[in-house]
């Protein structure tokens, strides 16, 4: 069903190709991946892309076609997009020897956001974001205008977690790009793809990576020590300047999530710019979306229809969960505390789903 058309790189497990789908008529990209040299944990990190991406769909995440194993060749089906990647976009603006506006900066970035929260929120890392993993396209508006969208891609090391604040031991992404507690081996979670987004951010403002040293050893000094440079003031403003720096706070502890990033009065006007309010329903839920719970009795799916304001939300949940649990779950989101899943399974067994709906209260009330 493929016609090969070009090679787009290559590497010691195999490469990737940009082919004509025959039935579609559509460019895709191939990764092809050579399984017969590879040990059993470098296969599972092969099949564990192929899982990951099934489990992605957003305008803002590269699509996944399809994925299947042949002569021990493993391949996976995506979508080509044809707009380079930030690096690229970035190493053209250092040769104009011109800088991003605040504009662009955010209207590309607010894009990333949205798709490292569809990620986050289904309990994946993607572990290694850098500038060369963020691509785009040209997308045609409804009054013909073509714009740039930013596409997501690469979770060739991604890990799905088990619960949310899992910590993951293994070393793995671009240095440029690594945080203080990989560079301490202390573990990590989706703290750590906050601090690559920091770093991001920080080169769409500045053009230059963060830190940058001749060795590993020199960069990972830098990393740990040294407090991170200042971006323009005549150039950026205030929100965005502050934003870096909570990106890339040295303490994992305080760092935001991807979701307090995304709840910033400043970050939320582009979110509404940029997504119709369907998707934004989609991703962050609202007050009046049916809740889907099982009846202990029966076990029968009931849904239950949710109020309107956030006062009679919180008075759902009580009657639901009981003011106990509901305070519980309440106070730990409110003051961005861990909640493992086997707590919450433990504390609301069928009704866990419930969760979601007293985070979504906690930012309607703030």
């Amino acid at each position: 069903d493929y016609q090969e058309i070009k090679e787009l790189g290559k590497g010691s497990f195999g490469r990737a190709i940009l082919a004509l789908h025959k039935p579609s008529n559509e460019q895709r990209v191939l990764k092809i991946i050579n399984m017969t040299t590879m040990d059993s944990k470098e296969r599972n990190i092969c099949l564990q892309e192929a899982q990951v991406m099934q489990q992605l769909s957003h305008p803002n995440i590269v699509r996944y076609f399809d994925s299947f194993v042949h002569n021990a060749f493993l391949y996976i089906v995506l979508e080509y997009e044809n707009g380079g990647d930030f690096s690229k976009m970035i190493r053209e603006k250092r040769k104009t020897k011109s800088y991003f506006t605040e504009d662009q900066v955010m209207f590309f970035f607010v894009q990333l956001l949205l798709a490292m929260k569809h990620v986050h929120d289904r309990h994946i890392l993607h572990r290694d974001l850098k500038a060369q993993n963020v691509f785009m396209t040209m997308f045609k508006t409804k009054d013909g205008k073509q714009l740039p969208q930013v596409k997501l891609g690469d979770f060739g090391v991604s890990k799905i977690m088990q619960s949310t604040m899992e910590q993951a031991k293994t070393v793995i992404g671009t240095p440029y790009y690594l945080s203080p507690e990989i560079c301490n081996n202390t573990g990590y979670n989706s703290k750590s793809d906050v601090w690559s987004l920091g770093c991001i951010l920080y080169e769409l403002c500045t053009l230059q990576h963060v830190y940058d040293a001749d060795n590993l050893q020199a960069l990972t000094m830098k990393i740990l020590t040294q407090k991170q440079p200042q971006i323009s003031e005549k150039q950026y403003s205030q929100d965005l300047r502050s934003l870096v720096q909570e990106m890339l706070t040295k303490d994992a502890k305080q760092r935001p999530s991807v979701n307090q990033v995304l709840a910033k009065d400043f970050v939320c006007k582009w979110v509404k710019k940029l997504i119709p309010p369907d998707v934004i329903l989609k991703e962050f839920g609202n007050a009046q979306a049916k809740v889907t719970v099982t009846d202990e009795v029966t076990q029968d799916k009931v849904q239950i229809e949710q109020p309107e304001n956030p006062s009679s939300l919180r008075e759902f949940y009580i009657q639901q969960i009981g003011v106990e649990k509901f305070e519980y779950f309440y106070n730990k989101l409110k003051n961005f505390e861990d909640i493992s899943s086997d707590e919450i399974k433990q504390l609301l067994g069928n009704q866990a789903g419930l969760v979601n709906g007293i985070a979504q209260l906690v930012l309607l009330e703030e």
